[in-house]
């Protein structure tokens, strides 16, 4: 029997042998792991946390040197020029060594116009690049981290979520199937109370009146006999679709044992701490990654300093000498002095967004302390409600055994004992519908407090 005791703080359920309430039963565990290792929704946030690892590496890596290989080669003509008076300089020189020699071997030169777009050009060299000093690389690699530890939170709690609905759609599969099994059941005992009146119709020891009650009752339990086989279809189906499989594969039936035959056992301890929710935590670094932000936005007037090496080979196609090969390394500063003042409203902004995750943090909080509370409370009811259908279900075959006997020895009328069959048969179904539903319960008061 299941005992429930109130304790003073709250009630905590532990079912032996284990503290997971379903984890010992081989056939609901086999089939929760299948269901984490094929739901399609799972799947993709598996696939969005690898994401977020490459993110995290990617991140990494920031700081790492650069190496890359660039070059150009132009070809020009107009533009901008430079005219050189070369021939105005020489000339005068050169006219009057030839008249000192009285030789022509100084020949007159002509003014020249240089283009400076240069043509027929290429420049080609290998620069290694990387950050000296950046304080926003630190904080890009914390923020990816934080990500990805939100996203593995996530299939956490998708994994929690996923087992509550693969637990339950299990439970409303074997309802269901036992909901069918009473009915067949009914369906017997109607079929061979039908006979013996048949029977005694054809002696003429009764009228018809019963035989057609008997008919009609029969016809009424077939069509409740399908709408509760139409149930069990619905319910395979949507279970073999949780666990990513045709709708129409086999589900194993698990012996389930009664609820009464576990023994839960009432301590005075504290319900486990809904921080430890994944929700709460994933709100606990996403207040983290606002804060990165934050560093990032008063990170604005600090400056940027980066190292390059340049090394390869430039000039002219059709003067190429060895003096192509060159060698350069150099440091870039970037320091931004004043941006307008969009660094502060930026500030702002994460500031109220910090405020609202604050808020809504402290509402998630208080509607997991009241969903654990309410979790044990419906146990409580269902358990509750289960004693009270087993105590029904007790008299319900005491009253048919009394009518039954009573109706064979003409005692009774059939209206008594069709009465009592019927309330015999709507026992079974309660009984069962609330034992499935006590199993629904400890899964949702699982979900709630068991990590």
């Amino acid at each position: 029997m299941i005992t429930l005791l109130k304790s003073k703080p709250v009630l905590f359920l532990l079912l032996l042998p284990g503290a997971a309430l379903f984890a010992q039963h081989p056939v609901i565990e086999r089939y929760v792991q299948e269901g984490l290792n094929s739901n399609l929704s799972l799947k993709q946030e598996q696939v969005a946390l690898e994401q977020n690892k490459a993110s995290v590496e990617a991140a990494k890596r920031l700081g790492y040197p650069t190496i890359a290989l660039q070059g150009n080669y132009t070809l020009a003509t107009g533009g901008r020029a430079i005219d050189l008076p070369i021939g105005d300089l020489l000339n005068p020189v050169y006219a009057t060594l030839n008249e000192m020699t009285q030789t022509n071997q100084f020949p007159m030169v002509e003014n020249v116009r240089e283009q400076l777009s240069p043509n027929n050009f290429a420049d080609v060299k290998v620069r290694t690049s990387m950050p000296v000093i950046n304080p926003n690389l630190r904080i890009s690699r914390n923020g990816e981290q934080e990500k990805a530890a939100i996203q593995e939170l996530q299939i956490l709690r998708a994994q929690r979520d996923l087992t509550y609905q693969i637990k339950t759609a299990y439970f409303n599969y074997l309802q269901a199937g036992e909901a069918v099994k009473i009915y067949e059941s009914a369906l017997e005992l109607l079929k061979e109370n039908l006979r013996v009146n048949q029977s005694l119709l054809k002696n003429d020891k009764i009228n018809k009146a019963p035989v057609l009650r008997i008919e009609a009752e029969i016809s009424k339990v077939k069509a409740e006999m399908v709408q509760a086989q139409t149930k069990q279809h619905n319910a395979a189906a949507y279970f073999n679709t949780l666990l990513h499989r045709p709708m129409d594969a086999g589900i194993e039936l698990a012996n389930m044992p009664s609820p009464d035959s576990f023994l839960l056992v009432s301590t005075v301890l504290q319900l486990p701490d809904v921080q430890r929710r994944e929700e709460i935590q994933q709100l606990d670094k996403a207040l983290r990654l606002n804060q990165l932000s934050l560093d990032v936005e008063q990170n604005f007037n600090k400056p940027r300093l980066n190292a390059f090496v340049d090394l390869g080979a430039q000039g002219f196609l059709t003067n190429l000498d060895k003096n192509v090969p060159y060698a350069m390394a150099g440091l870039q500063l970037e320091w931004t002095l004043w941006n307008g003042n969009r660094n502060r409203w930026q500030e702002r902004q994460v500031e109220l967004e910090t405020q609202q995750l604050n808020l809504r943090r402290q509402d998630v909080v208080s509607q997991f302390q009241l969903k654990q509370k309410v979790a044990l409370e419906e146990v409580r009811a269902a358990y509750e409600t289960l004693k009270a259908t087993t105590q029904e279900l007790a008299s319900a075959n005491e009253y048919f055994r009394v009518v039954e006997r009573s109706y064979r020895e003409d005692m009774a009328s059939y209206i008594e004992y069709l009465d009592a069959r019927t309330q015999l048969t709507n026992s079974n179904l309660q009984k069962s519908l609330k034992a499935f539903q006590l199993w629904g319960q400890l899964a949702a008061l699982e979900r709630e407090i068991i990590y």
